[in-house]
């Protein structure tokens, strides 16, 4: 997939469009990874710099960014292998692009790309993390389930889904 303009971001007429482009520049890749490293979920979950950036360099995930004219505003990181085909395995946002429905136009994006070859999405979101479980919420996701101390004792990951049916579409 090629890069391309996102709809449904509210900017002001000065703001250029947000463009949804493959994360694949080493630059880039550490631009994520600072984003990543310097907010919570990850502060909490105690993952460094060097942890986010392997995290976001994954082969077998598709990686994009979105960019707001020259600056690379947000990211989302995709994973289309494994038991929740269609897992939004990673949403961040840029610190001073929060607030502006950023979040909800990088959703709308994995939610594109992921509604075009399955029937769900997939995303986990921890259970100290109360405004992205609001967040989701407001997006229609509902909880499917819940991982125990999955990523950090004391911690558990809740699974929520958005669905357009049956994974078989029976």
């Amino acid at each position: 997939m090629t890069g391309h303009d996102t709809p449904g971001l509210a900017t002001s007429d000065a703001a250029p469009p947000l463009q949804m482009r493959p994360l694949v520049a080493a630059e880039d890749v550490q631009t994520c990874a600072g984003i990543m490293a310097s907010s919570d979920p990850w502060l909490r979950l105690g993952l460094d710099l060097a942890s986010c950036r392997r995290i976001l360099s994954q082969s077998e995930r598709e990686p994009w960014a979105a960019w707001q004219g020259d600056t690379l505003a947000g990211f989302v990181v995709l994973n289309f292998k494994g038991p929740f085909v269609g897992y939004v395995q990673l949403l961040g946002v840029a610190a001073p692009h929060r607030g502006l429905g950023m979040g909800a136009a990088l959703l709308a994006h994995a939610e594109r790309c992921i509604f075009e070859r399955t029937h769900n999405v997939f995303i986990c979101v921890s259970s100290f993390n109360g405004a992205a479980q609001r967040f989701y919420a407001r997006q229609g996701y509902q909880q499917a389930g819940r991982l125990e101390d999955f990523l950090v004792k004391g911690h558990d990951e809740l699974l929520l889904r958005k669905t357009r049916g049956p994974l078989l579409g029976r």
